[in-house]
């Protein structure tokens, strides 16, 4: 009976904790929407006191990006921790009104580009763009390739930065009217991208460059290693039923993925790339069970899977 007690308490307080949560995601969301289209009366644009000079730490730097990307990966659970570990993930970065598409003339010529832009998503971001935004820096981040261990946050790629700016390679699959399609990006999407810049291999390759052990491809102790990917019998045919609704653009409302990936072939390539490597949270990975099931988006697509001894298991998918 005292464990029933104990089980039901444990229960209680872990859904108050996802309502918390929730609450909080939602409010913070709403905070950055805020943040994005202020109110007419909040456009005017902030201007730098007289007497501050370029050694002024507070010296502001008001920028308007290029655009916003459009990506596969619906929502931060999901999204690579890199670039180029999912080669089949797309973006589409259009460029906002008013700028010219002469921009992107030339850019055909190469096949990678820098793409620097914002961590629009970071659940702490309210804390940095607060007057008292150094009260909300933490110094250490949790490293998920050290399983939890922590490291300077300045020392890793992690989104949660003093200054939350992501930059990232990314694959030049084609050049369109004010627009670029990109390959193998980790970008969630709805990023307000600062920049695009040609990658130039004579000066960006740098072949005797060292990095500590732990950012190696794989180590030997990979705590991130998945062995398989196997889709439950008959999802790969509701994956097609789901993909051929949206075939039709007027009759979907995620227009903006057909643009990313021609077929379901496709599309289930992603999906496989994607759960290649374990992308749950430390907190995720120290917690769940073999019967526990997480969740991912993927271009408008919800999928449920389950990890067992490191082979995971697509079980169920779902119009987002």
């Amino acid at each position: 009976l005292a464990v029933r007690a104990l089980r039901a308490e444990l229960q209680r307080l872990q859904g108050l904790r996802r309502e918390e949560r929730a609450g909080r995601t939602r409010a913070e969301r709403e905070l950055r929407k805020l943040q994005r289209d202020p109110p007419a009366e909040a456009t005017s644009r902030p201007t730098v006191p007289r007497g501050l000079s370029h050694t002024d730490e507070a010296q502001p730097f008001p920028l308007t990006p290029i655009g916003t990307l459009v990506s596969c990966f619906d929502k931060r659970c999901g999204t690579p921790r890199q670039p180029h570990l999912v080669g089949s993930a797309r973006a589409r970065l259009t460029l906002r009104r008013g700028l010219p598409p002469g921009l992107l003339d030339g850019l055909q010529g190469y096949s990678h580009c820098w793409v620097l832009y914002v961590f629009h998503e970071n659940t702490d971001i309210h804390r940095i763009w607060s007057p008292e935004g150094a009260n909300g820096v933490k110094a250490k981040v949790q490293v998920p390739r050290l399983d939890g261990k922590k490291m300077g946050a300045l020392a890793t790629r992690t989104p949660h930065r003093p200054a939350p700016i992501g930059l990232s390679t990314a694959r030049i699959v084609e050049v369109q009217q004010g627009a670029v399609i990109l390959g193998g990006v980790d970008i969630v999407t709805g990023s307000p991208v600062l920049d695009l810049k040609p990658y130039v291999p004579f000066c960006d390759a740098l072949p005797q460059a060292v990095a500590p052990a732990w950012v190696a491809p794989e180590s030997e102790e990979e705590p991130l290693r998945v062995n398989s990917v196997t889709l439950a019998p008959g999802l790969a045919e509701e994956l097609g039923r789901l993909w051929g609704k949206r075939s039709t653009p007027s009759k979907s409302k995620h227009t903006e993925y057909i643009a990313l990936y021609n077929n379901v072939g496709d599309f289930l390539e992603l999906i496989i790339e994607t759960l290649s490597r374990d992308i749950r949270s430390v907190h995720q990975r120290r917690t769940g069970t073999k019967d526990t099931v997480y969740s991912v988006n993927l271009a408008g697509i919800t999928l449920e899977y389950r990890l067992d001894n490191s082979n995971v298991t697509v079980c169920n998918a779902e119009a987002a």
